[in-house]
């Protein structure tokens, strides 16, 4: 009888023992695959960073030229490249040409953010924010650090101002008719690219350097949707 109740007792450990074995194995291999999956997801998001980066960098090394001599001649501010069989689409602007918050005149500003925005008070929300940055020494160093209660406000914004070299005034700057020119050192480009048959898009500002080596530097970078490009409502 002794014997019995000790195998039944050697039995009932060895029963648990296996289900707390089954456990922990089961524990470990689902760590296991939630980390690779977290490296894959990285190593996925890393080479989408590198690929942008690429498309930033062609980009650039094109504008230096002169547009008869580009490869890629971004007529109408717009073109379609391949990097690594990966087609993007690809649209410039002249970040340079547009009212600079930091610099110009604030009665200025307020007109054409009249013309863009549908609501007076956000109008006097962005005069607001401006008089006190200015009274206080603090420039906008980002268009985004500005504080509205509806995102769209900044989105709006970003049409008809920039930040650090953009226009004092309006009527500066030089018309170009369906060619994009060759820019001038210190004039910042915005890059709106986005892949094909994908929902988001990087929207990037870009600071020209006038050196064929090393032709631009990265001063801005986000994601969006594709409905947020120039948005404004």
């Amino acid at each position: 009888m002794n014997s019995t109740r000790e195998d039944g007792y050697i039995l009932a450990s060895a029963t648990i023992s296996m289900i707390i074995l089954g456990a922990l194995a089961t524990g470990i291999v689902m760590i296991a695959v939630s980390e690779l999956r977290r490296v894959r997801a990285e190593e996925d998001r890393v080479q989408t960073m590198l690929l942008y980066e690429s498309v930033a960098v062609l980009t650039a090394a094109e504008l230096t030229k002169e547009p008869d001599a580009r490869t890629l001649r971004f007529d109408n501010a717009e073109q379609t490249l391949s990097i690594e069989g990966v087609s993007f689409d690809v649209t410039l602007e002249w970040e340079s040409e547009k009212l600079d918050l930091n610099y110009a005149d604030i009665d200025m500003i307020e007109a054409q953010a009249s013309a863009l925005l549908d609501d007076g008070a956000y109008v006097q929300a962005l005069r607001r924010q401006l008089e006190n940055r200015r009274n206080t020494g603090a420039p906008i160093r980002l268009i985004g650090d500005l504080s509205f209660e509806d995102a769209r406000v900044t989105e709006c914004l970003r049409r008809g101002f920039s930040v650090f070299g953009g226009r004092r005034r309006v009527g500066q700057g030089v018309e170009r008719e369906g060619v994009f020119d060759r820019p001038t050192p210190g004039t910042r480009i915005r890059l709106i690219a986005a892949e094909q048959g994908q929902g988001d898009v990087a929207d990037m500002v870009l600071l020209m350097t006038g050196d064929r080596y090393d032709p631009s530097r990265m001063m801005d970078w986000r994601w969006l949707d594709r409905d947020q490009v120039n948005a404004c409502g």
